[in-house]
């Protein structure tokens, strides 16, 4: 037992600067360089609300656009709310003087029309790209929510991408792929994270993607000897600030255990203690 106890602190020790490297590597090369959108807030009041038309308001800054669409003139009435922010060019007529400007991409056209007493007001209407639908279908992916494919559309998920993820052997549905790109999971993130951890679902690594937990944070704690039971538990133990400098002092000063459930229960305790 001491044998490998003291095994695994010369490991953590060893690894310190490798890791750094890793994560700080990581945090480049991860963004979904395809995605051109910075999410500020997405709101579902109804289950599947429409996204044919709706309302759209916008404010401006030096470097971006952001604007925020509903499909009803106020939120007590509205089935859904996004607000994102864009750089300019990825609009078309943004700045001329026409009453209208819109945002064209593989999986659909959106079409803002303004109000003539309120340039920075309107009302929108979204239009499907045929050959994309088609695409979907051929791919075996069912066009059953119409808010995740407008996401989708939104995060402007390429065809290569949605080939990239079922080569991986997944079968994406249209609410995987949406909150993939809402959460700008790229493909390496994607694959990099179900090699860590082999039989994740992509809903899952769309929250890892949200939380910023990358495959370098997972293969630390598995290189350190650490079990994790499953994603779930990895996922909170990230969250209560759990982190792999934590481990490795935790190690240093005696706690060694096999499962990251336990250092998340010694990072509980830590904290108490403290707030005492």
């Amino acid at each position: 037992m001491m044998k490998k106890r003291i095994k695994i602190i010369i490991t953590a020790m060893l690894l310190v600067l490798i890791q750094h490297t890793i994560f700080a590597q990581s945090r480049q090369t991860y963004h979904n360089t395809n995605n051109k959108m910075k999410v500020v807030s997405f709101n579902k009041y109804q289950s599947n609300p429409s996204i044919d038309r709706g309302f759209w308001k916008a404010n401006r800054s030096t470097h971006e656009i952001c604007i925020d669409i509903t499909d009803g003139e106020n939120r007590a009435v509205a089935g859904y709310s996004i607000e994102n922010c864009y750089l300019e060019n990825e609009f078309e007529g943004f700045s001329g003087a026409s009453d209208q400007f819109q945002m064209k991409r593989l999986a659909g056209t959106l079409v803002f029309k303004r109000n003539k007493a309120e340039a920075n007001f309107g009302t929108f209407t979204f239009e499907k790209d045929a050959q994309f639908v088609q695409f979907l279908k051929v791919q075996g992916i069912p066009l059953d929510n119409d808010l995740y494919y407008f996401k989708l559309f939104l995060g402007d998920i390429s065809k290569e991408y949605i080939v990239g993820i079922k080569a991986l052997g997944f079968e994406p549905t249209l609410v995987a792929l949406g909150r993939l790109a809402w959460h700008d999971a790229s493909l390496d993130f994607v694959r990099d994270t179900s090699n860590a951890f082999p039989r994740i679902n992509l809903e899952m690594i769309s929250q890892f993607s949200a939380h910023g937990i990358d495959p370098a944070y997972i293969v630390a704690i598995q290189n350190l000897g650490i079990t994790i039971s499953n994603p779930e538990e990895l996922k909170h133990s990230f969250m209560q600030g759990v982190t792999v400098s934590f481990i490795k002092q935790s190690i240093q000063n005696g706690h060694v255990f096999a499962q990251l459930n336990d250092y998340k229960k010694l990072k509980h305790s830590n904290k108490n203690n403290e707030k005492k």
